[in-house]
């Protein structure tokens, strides 16, 4: 890499330096954009996990476009250093804010999460939890506009999300599943912005402490103390609110960002409410104004001769060893403060976490490349390019070459014919064939023969249990209806019963299986002649909860996506209201949802 230049970018100077890599402000040679250029260190250049950490964070922003998430404008390696260029955004982080305001207005922490949840809506959405969120990776623009940056541990759906082995993010705002190693789920995300808006709302994070020990007690078992405790003039609903955010079990979480954003909504409306009742009584009340058009601090902030600071300041940006935290708000406090709370933290392993996504591969086989970021770049990096073809024609030979290529496709074709099918062939078939797995019990058992070592290997196992399992219950069907009496045992016959009740309804179905798992499964001491059909019934109650799980997801989904077109069409929005509640009414895994549809059609009507 050029001492001045990264690709096409003439680097006009640092604004921020970390363990792995530095940001450069630059200007484009040709266009003279000022741009961000994030550029992996040289010291990291050689070390296969952290090149695939910065290439994991290409991906993942290749993914996005939304006006609160920073955009990446192009990407290239340069000397063998990867670097990618981004929107400079002309502003400050909300940690450098509060190092100058302390603690920010409540009207203003509304309109910062309104900001934040549009951009982690927009991220879940595609597939991408951010997994760090916290002040120093939100920008405030000049205009005020909150923008989302750093993806550089952010993961995919698609990806393996166990993290007991490598826990990587920010102890003062990572969630308990997260700190526990536990696998992350978009609501990890929305309990790291609540813990964002208490410290914004506090001046100090909600448990933090002057030891990782500590913090971690208090993360995973210790309720955070009420907002409205440090800070008495917060909105109650507020305060409910990111104490709903906080909550130590994912399921007790606020479940989306889209839910989110609608109680957000309901939020402002309650407190417009409130502080239109109090005027109408000439009481004096502050005005609700959750989307100011002024940067959050009511003293604005003196400018330094550099006002494009992105992120943490300069020696903090992109660590992972140490936890990053701004100094709270207190002397006192700040005294007692150790490392241990300050910065960013690995725990458990300190191996960095490797690229999750197989299917980008963005080092070039040429050691020096350049790629602008446009549509048509994103089309391909969402499928990979396809091996070429040699497009030449038979050339001055043409018998010849017909006769090399009967030939060669003959030993082709017995090659094909003999050889085994691979690892990828076969799993295809199978997660095509997952929801009735007796249909691939074949290819089932192929791969676990061929490929034990595959890390798909667990998963086929399972579904090989599943399929011998639905096997089994086939067997006790046939046996059932030969002709004569007592063909099966009572248990069996208890257990054909409740499977019939599950294959009819299986939200219906699932606790009579889940009493007979109880009723019967006595561990070490279960009769051997109950071993086979406890097994079974213990299998199918996996299965049936999996099934159960995946139905919920879904039917969520599309009522979000009902909502969203019942906010964007309001001539419709009676109607769509009333189809949610008409459809899924009785079903209990989507009531939030459907007590937000019963709201919004409530004041439709009373209108």
């Amino acid at each position: 890499m050029s001492n001045k230049k990264l690709g096409p970018y003439e680097i006009l100077g640092v604004l921020g330096r970390g363990g792995m890599g530095v940001v450069f402000k630059a200007r484009h040679e040709t266009t003279g954009e000022i741009v961000a250029v994030k550029a992996l260190s040289h010291s990291s250049s050689d070390e296969t996990h952290f090149r695939g950490r910065f290439e994991s964070e290409i991906q993942a922003l290749l993914k996005l476009n939304h006006p609160n998430i920073v955009r990446i404008l192009s990407f290239g390696q340069e000397s063998g250093t990867l670097f990618f260029a981004m929107e400079l955004v002309e502003g400050k982080s909300l940690f450098h804010l509060q190092r100058e305001v302390k603690k920010f207005d409540w009207r203003d922490v509304l309109r910062i999460a309104r900001d934040v949840a549009s951009a982690l809506r927009h991220a879940h959405d595609r597939g991408v939890i951010h997994r760090d969120m916290k002040p120093g990776n939100l920008i405030m623009s000049k205009h005020g506009v909150v923008k989302v940056a750093d993806f550089g541990i952010a993961k995919s759906f698609g990806a393996s999300h166990d993290t007991k082995d490598n826990v990587i993010g920010t102890l003062d705002f990572m969630s308990p599943e997260q700190a526990l190693g536990k696998p992350v789920t978009v609501r990890s995300d929305l309990y790291s912005l609540g813990a964002v808006l208490y410290t914004l709302l506090t001046g100090s994070p909600p448990f933090a402490s002057n030891s990782i020990e500590e913090s971690l007690r208090g993360l995973t078992r210790i309720p955070a103390q009420p907002v409205r405790e440090r800070v008495p003039h917060i909105p109650p609903e507020l305060d409910a609110l990111v104490a709903e955010l906080l909550e130590k079990k994912p399921e007790d979480r606020t479940p989306t960002a889209f839910a989110l954003l609608k109680k957000l909504d309901y939020v402002e409306q309650m407190l417009r409410v409130h502080s239109e009742a109090e005027t109408s009584h000439g009481e004096k009340s502050p005005a609700v104004n959750p989307v100011p058009s002024k940067p959050v601090s009511e003293t604005p902030p003196k400018k330094n001769k550099d006002n494009f600071l992105l992120g943490e300041p300069e020696n903090n940006l992109g660590k992972t060893d140490e936890i990053r935290q701004p100094k709270p708000v207190t002397p006192k406090r700040d005294a007692q403060r150790t490392r241990a709370t300050k910065e960013t933290v690995i725990l458990k392993s300190e191996k960095p976490a490797p690229a999750e996504d197989a299917e980008l591969r963005l080092a070039e086989p040429e050691p020096d490349y350049f790629k602008t970021v446009t549509e048509k770049t994103r089309a391909a990096f969402a499928t990979p390019e396809r091996s070429r073809t040699n497009e030449s024609g038979i050339g001055w030979f043409p018998i010849l070459i017909l006769l090399v290529a009967i030939v060669a496709s003959a030993v082709y074709g017995v090659y094909l014919v003999t050889r085994p099918p691979t690892a990828e062939q076969l799993f295809t078939k199978i997660e095509a064939g997952a929801s009735r797995p007796t249909s691939v019990s074949r290819e089932i058992d192929r791969f676990l023969e061929l490929y034990p070592d595959d890390e798909r290997a667990a998963q086929v196992g399972e579904l090989q249990k599943i399929a011998n399992v639905m096997a089994y219950h086939k067997r006790l069907v046939a046996k059932n209806r030969l002709p004569g009496q007592n063909r099966l045992t009572n248990i069996e016959q208890k257990f054909l019963s409740v499977m019939d009740e599950v294959q009819k309804d299986a939200a219906v179905g699932y606790p009579q299986l889940e009493s007979f798992v109880t009723l019967y499964d006595a561990g070490d001491q279960t009769p051997a002649a109950n071993l086979d059909v406890v097994a079974a019934a213990k299998m199918m109650l996996r299965k049936v909860k999996d099934d159960l799980e995946k139905e919920t997801n879904i039917n969520r989904r599309q009522i979000n996506d009902a909502l969203q077109r019942a906010s964007d069409q309001p001539e419709q929005a009676a109607e769509i209201y009333r189809s949610i509640i008409q459809m899924y009414e009785s079903n209990p895994q989507v009531a939030d949802l459907v007590e937000t549809a019963r709201y919004y059609l409530k004041e439709i009507e009373n209108q």
